[in-house]
């Protein structure tokens, strides 16, 4: 009896692992930014960076960061009149193509390239796991030389006053 209630425990632990274990993967990375990336069509409508709570795809450091961003500026647009992740105010995105490159267990890179109504785009997300999802850290593009996460704290400095960086948490 005791080496079937073990079994059943190692069975249990390996559905309750597996899961985790995939969910870190690059495989898991690339799929939650193809889907990111496929609500940018034509007619489509794609899950705004500043979303909060369960449906965010943003960091709680960056989102913090973008709601320290939004209240220095007072209702004007500043960096965020565009959308930094397809680098546009108008989208219909064509050929994504995700690679991802796996920095640690719970960060990644991914590489986005994509035709936006015709014209070649790339951008570079960096990607950070939190409470069991992948989230956007930081953005950037050869768009413009800094990150949006550079872009946001100038803005912020530019407009509103110090900002305090502490690891990749911006407080304020």
């Amino acid at each position: 009896m005791s080496a079937r209630i073990a079994q059943f425990m190692l069975l249990a632990w390996l559905c309750a692992v597996a899961p985790v274990a995939f969910a870190q993967s690059a495989a898991s990375a690339q799929h939650f930014v193809e889907q990111l990336y496929g609500g940018y069509t034509l007619d489509g409508n794609p899950t705004d960076l500043r979303t909060s709570g369960r449906d965010a795809i943003a960091s709680p450091s960056l989102l913090a960061l973008i709601r320290k961003d939004q209240q220095v500026m007072r209702g004007e647009a500043g960096y965020l009149d565009m959308d930094p992740l397809c680098q546009c105010q108008d989208f219909d995105i064509k050929d994504t193509l995700v690679k991802v490159h796996m920095r640690t267990k719970s960060r990644a890179d991914a590489d986005v390239s994509f035709s936006n109504y015709g014209a070649a785009q790339q951008v570079m997300l960096s990607l950070v796991w939190h409470n069991g999802r992948w989230r956007i850290d930081d953005v950037s593009s050869a768009n413009d030389a800094r990150s949006l996460r550079e872009a946001l704290t100038q803005e912020i400095r530019e407009y509103g006053g110090p900002v305090r960086k502490q690891g990749s948490t911006f407080s304020h």
